[in-house]
């Protein structure tokens, strides 16, 4: 019988998915100017992290400590990121386990 994931690894895969998904598409607040996909080095200087740092959070090797640089970001103050702002926060504090 196979064993079933626990509902943190569960919510932190959720997280970690959002996390790419994110940088995949490129999502930015309106007022800055749309570049594309988030590289991991573009990412990590906007966010004042290290790439090596980036890639462990989107690896699943850590969690970042908190979020709010990454919701800066990727989402400001831009209303049109309201509900993925709030999906995305939602996900962080399940997979801390908030």
């Amino acid at each position: 019988m196979a064993l079933s994931p626990s509902p943190e690894a569960t919510a932190q895969a959720r997280f970690i998915a959002l996390l790419k998904e994110h940088m995949e598409i490129g999502t930015h607040p309106a007022t800055k100017p749309r570049t594309g996909r988030w590289t991991v080095d573009a990412f990590a200087d906007a966010i004042g992290i290290s790439p090596r740092t980036v890639q462990n959070y989107t690896s699943g090797a850590t969690l970042p400590p908190d979020i709010t640089r990454i919701l800066t970001a990727f989402f400001a103050d831009d209303q049109r990121h309201a509900e993925a702002r709030t999906a995305f926060t939602a996900a962080f504090d399940a997979a801390r386990g908030a």
